[in-house]
């Protein structure tokens, strides 16, 4: 369930939209806001992953079936609600009211777990980027090398050393534009033109996420976490940029008392 509360802008007494309602469908627009707040579904009048019916729209703004239809048709109309697929979605919701109450216990979580980092590690930093160009393939004695590595940690890496390692998992391919291409298709199975331009924006974006944050596991939080990968629909790919650092925010039993953006 959502905050118990939500705040409205000044700025709606010269809204053009909200002009052209008649005094109960402003109040009707407002109920409409409270009522996906309650909902606490990023806007979606929706419980868990099943839609509200009319009926229970009306029984829960206790008003009359007709009249809460015509009031939704002039909403969606003027643009303040609308349909994603068969789910009622009020316009703008997360932007405005900012998000929901378990995505806020989850960024503090994931704000004391980096505070914690902090604390208990050195990170590494200024590491030279790399072209494919300035990298070779590692030979069989650099690969059964690496591997003795990992299985015998005996000491910190140096800084050089930790450089070496990012050149010899480069020049293994990781993360290049085939394999993300292929991922992404075989996970959400829509096609992206990736020659456009937005195309390759979104594929240079992908490549640049850190390494622990994979397609993979972003799919597996989209279809259990977001209620419309939940009903089987696939993310946009504005979608995946925006929900992106929602899916890396690990799950942990802490208590947080962090208020919303309002809207």
């Amino acid at each position: 369930m959502g905050m118990p509360w939500v705040k409205i802008y000044v700025s709606i007494l010269d809204d053009i939209k909200l002009a052209r309602l008649t005094d109960a469908q402003k109040w009707r627009f407002v109920q409409m806001i409270l009522l996906a707040n309650e909902c606490d579904a990023g806007g979606a009048i929706v419980t868990g992953v099943t839609l509200l019916s009319p009926s229970d729209i009306t029984w829960r703004l206790r008003c009359d079936e007709k009249t809460l239809a015509n009031d939704i048709t002039k909403m969606i109309d003027l643009g303040l609600l609308h349909y994603e697929g068969e789910i009622l979605v009020v316009s703008r919701f997360n932007e405005r009211q900012g998000p929901t109450q378990e995505i806020q216990r989850k960024a503090w979580r994931e704000r004391q777990k980096r505070h914690r980092e902090r604390i208990n590690s050195t990170i590494v930093t200024d590491v030279t980027p790399m072209s494919r160009s300035d990298v070779t393939p590692l030979s069989h004695k650099e690969e059964e090398e690496e591997e003795e590595e990992d299985l015998n940690p005996k000491k910190s890496l140096t800084e050089n050393e930790y450089k070496e390692r990012i050149k010899k998992a480069i020049s293994k391919g990781t993360n290049t534009h085939e394999q993300l291409q292929n991922t992404f298709f075989e996970l959400f199975h829509i096609n992206v033109n990736w020659d456009r331009k937005d195309g390759k924006l979104f594929l240079q974006w992908l490549k640049e996420r850190p390494p622990d944050q994979t397609v993979e596991k972003f799919a597996e939080w989209w279809k259990t976490q977001d209620w419309r990968g939940k009903s089987g629909q696939p993310p946009t790919i504005h979608q995946i940029q925006e929900l992106w650092p929602q899916a890396f925010i690990p799950v942990q039993d802490s208590p947080a008392s962090i208020a919303s953006e309002v809207y």
